[in-house]
């Protein structure tokens, strides 16, 4: 294939136009077997198209002729990871930034499969070495967020957001994550605040958390928000009184009223918890 034509390929691909890409690059010249370049490009425009198997079909065959090639690597990973296939795609990934550690994207792919994995001190790793490699990148900080995030640590995940954010003002997916980290903190005031700026950039995003943070995130709903925090032993305290207010003052006149209202007691944080929680909607 000449090159005007992997050129007005490449171009159809980053116009988010993937299909007809590949039909473009399927037109393969007779006058011998596709090469690498067209191989990768091909595998590309498949991946984005969806159809990920035909895409690692087209990533093994290049490799075939380019078997020490890291970036054809990073994208076989990248394929399996899009099928499923983490462990796999961790492979090939470490093989990837093995032969070529100074490629930050790909330490950060490696670090994406290994957190869907739940190996997070490897994950940790591969986002610490991207981040080096790439200070002045705002989404290296914003899949170390999300490490964060998955990993429990807030603290951790609020500070790499907040470090995208100065790098990429306005970035939505760092103003998502920092609404994540405010509201795993208990803030939900500034969560809601902060996801609001985040719809404001992009309506698009969903996150039913963070929807409930829009409605139970504001000054009136502190008190239910308490209420959600009560832990269960003070419930189940309650609701013990109350069953012994009402077994042993029977004939009491206002053992029922007292019982009662320690019932009610009791049932308020389990009711808080369930609104809170989403569990109703």
């Amino acid at each position: 294939m000449s090159g005007p034509d992997h050129r007005r390929a490449e171009a159809l691909l980053a116009l988010g136009r993937p299909r007809d890409a590949v039909a473009l690059l399927e037109t393969v010249p007779d006058d011998g077997a596709p090469g690498v370049a067209h191989l990768r490009l091909r595998g590309r425009a498949l991946r984005a198209s969806g159809r990920v198997f035909d895409a690692e079909a087209a990533f093994r065959e290049a490799l075939s002729l380019a078997p020490g090639e890291p970036g054809l690597r990073a994208d076989l990973a990248a394929t399996l990871h899009a099928q499923g296939r983490h462990e796999e795609a961790l492979v090939h990934a470490q093989e990837a930034c093995a032969l070529q550690p100074d490629v930050y994207a790909w330490h950060g792919l490696r670090g994406v499969i290994a957190d869907v994995l739940g190996r997070r001190a490897e994950a940790a790793a591969a986002f610490a070495q991207a981040c080096a490699l790439a200070p002045g990148d705002a989404e290296v900080r914003v899949l170390l967020g999300w490490h964060g995030l998955q990993a429990e640590q807030p603290a951790v995940a609020e500070g790499a957001f907040r470090a995208a954010l100065g790098l990429a003002p306005g970035h939505a997916e760092a103003l998502h994550g920092l609404a994540r980290a405010r509201l795993a903190q208990g803030d939900w005031e500034q969560a809601r605040g902060v996801w609001l700026d985040a719809l404001a950039v992009d309506p698009r995003l969903r996150d039913a958390a963070l929807d409930r943070a829009r409605t139970f995130g504001t000054a009136r709903w502190r008190f239910v928000r308490a209420l959600a925090g009560t832990s269960r032993a003070v419930s189940l305290g309650l609701g013990a009184l109350a069953g012994g207010v009402l077994a042993g003052f029977a004939a009491a006149p206002g053992a029922l009223l007292l019982g009662g209202s320690f019932l009610c007691l009791a049932a308020a944080p389990p009711l808080a918890r369930r609104a809170v929680s989403g569990r109703w909607m």
